[in-house]
């Protein structure tokens, strides 16, 4: 049979396509696989450094720390009216309580100022704004003080002559400590949600997300929040009762009026 040049290119051409077609579908098989992987690495770079390690439990240390002291004013709140309001009870006794509640752990934590529920998480949200770093900072912070001073004996001894004033306005502080860390706690869940059920191709993709007119706006809310404490703690150093009470009206009235208001929706 005689050899036809012809046939056998045509034979070689289609086998060559073949392989061309193959080798181009290996390719793109091995490329959309490394695009997953890549997504993959950045979902899990995300998840581990800005979920695990910040979001998640620096919204349990607000709410252990929030329950904490709430409690622990509230008792404190307790022990010194029954000692020097209904005198009920002695110095001795309320001085007994009110180291007993210092001791508690949380309460010691906050007190001292370690922060030991928090101290690794809070550096890992930066990404989100420094804003959002300061305004968690500060509501530790808050929190600390509002304790020491409540827990201070001179603090209560300056008080004793309007003991009854000054009961009351214990009630209204733990009811403050209370409402802070149920903001800032939400904030950090409007983060956790915005960021959810996003799909990231890379990093940058994930830093761009929060260069948008929104964020932005989500940003200054906190810029708000964090001015007002400063004004808060400006009041409670103060000598001026009228001026501490004012204070702690408006941003009491500030703080329910935009607690459940979500800017990331």
């Amino acid at each position: 049979m005689a050899f036809d040049l012809g046939d056998f290119l045509t034979s070689l051409l289609g086998s060559a396509v073949a392989i061309v077609g193959s080798i181009a579908v290996a390719w793109i098989y091995v490329r959309n696989e490394n695009r997953k992987v890549d997504k993959t690495r950045v979902y899990e770079r995300i998840q581990e450094t800005f979920f695990e390690k910040g979001l998640h439990p620096l919204e349990s240390a607000l709410s252990a720390y929030g329950f904490a002291a709430t409690y622990a004013i509230m008792d404190a709140r307790t022990s010194i009216a029954r000692c020097l309001a209904m005198r009920e009870e002695s110095e001795e006794t309320m001085k007994e309580q009110l180291r007993k509640i210092a001791e508690r752990p949380l309460v010691s934590d906050l007190i001292s100022k370690n922060f030991s529920l928090s101290m690794q998480a809070i550096p890992n949200i930066q990404r989100f704004g420094l804003q959002v770093y300061d305004s968690v900072g500060r509501t530790f912070q808050f929190i600390s003080y509002m304790l020491g001073e409540v827990l201070d004996l001179r603090v209560i001894k300056k008080n004793s002559q309007q003991i009854d004033e000054f009961v009351r306005s214990l009630g209204a502080l733990a009811m403050f400590a209370n409402l802070i860390q149920t903001y800032i706690a939400r904030r950090l869940v409007d983060i956790r949600d915005y960021l959810w059920d996003k799909e990231f191709d890379s990093y940058e993709q994930f830093v761009k997300s929060f260069d948008n007119e929104k964020y932005k706006r989500f940003l200054a809310s906190l810029t708000k929040y964090s001015d007002y404490l400063s004004k808060m703690d400006d009041a409670l150093r103060s000598q001026d009762g009228d001026a501490r009470a004012k204070m702690s009206l408006e941003f009491s009235g500030w703080l329910n009026e935009n607690l459940n208001n979500n800017l990331l929706q």
